[in-house]
């Protein structure tokens, strides 16, 4: 069986779960990913180390002229 998991410190959170008693004894071989991370998975870890911090995502000033307000091109329908 292969099973993939996130290391949080000294654990290893399983993304599935495991048809197998509980208190039962397992052998594990660790085989990091090199594949790049899910986007979900890095925003979970934004979202916590920004939790962590008590800061914000990004200062107010941020978005500040971020939005084009030109109108475009026409459209005919």
């Amino acid at each position: 069986m292969q099973i993939q998991g996130i290391k949080r410190g000294q654990h290893i959170e399983l993304l599935e779960a495991l048809d197998i008693p509980d208190g039962a004894l397992v052998s594990l071989e660790v085989v990091p990913e090199r594949s790049p991370t899910p986007w979900w998975q890095a925003l979970s870890k934004m979202r916590t180390e920004i939790e962590a911090t008590g800061e914000g995502l990004v200062d107010d000033l941020f978005f500040i002229d971020l939005r084009d307000h030109q109108l475009g091109r026409d459209v005919e329908l």
